[in-house]
């Protein structure tokens, strides 16, 4: 992410359609016809703490549990959006 100009967060790679973030998150897309690739979203910030890594981004998930719900800021595009997640267990 830093090569490509984003100073901070992780960039959502996939989605499982199934799970907690699918109505709020969007992962990497590729044009069936033209294999050209689309952005994820970005995630800057969770519950308002700046996300500066992959690391750090699971130590921060780390730190709640199941049920929890955690608010994420996510870049999409050029807008910064607000989505309310609630985790599940693994």
């Amino acid at each position: 992410l830093r090569r490509s100009g984003f100073p901070t967060g992780v960039m959502v790679q996939k989605v499982d359609p199934k799970g907690p973030a699918a109505a709020a998150l969007r992962g990497v897309t590729v044009d069936p016809e033209t294999r050209e690739v689309g952005p994820g979203d970005l995630i800057v910030r969770v519950d308002g703490e700046e996300v500066k890594g992959n690391a750090e981004f699971a130590r921060m998930i780390a730190r709640h549990k199941g049920g929890d719900a955690v608010t994420l800021t996510v870049k999409r595009g050029d807008q910064e959006i607000q989505v309310e997640v609630t985790l599940r267990g693994v």
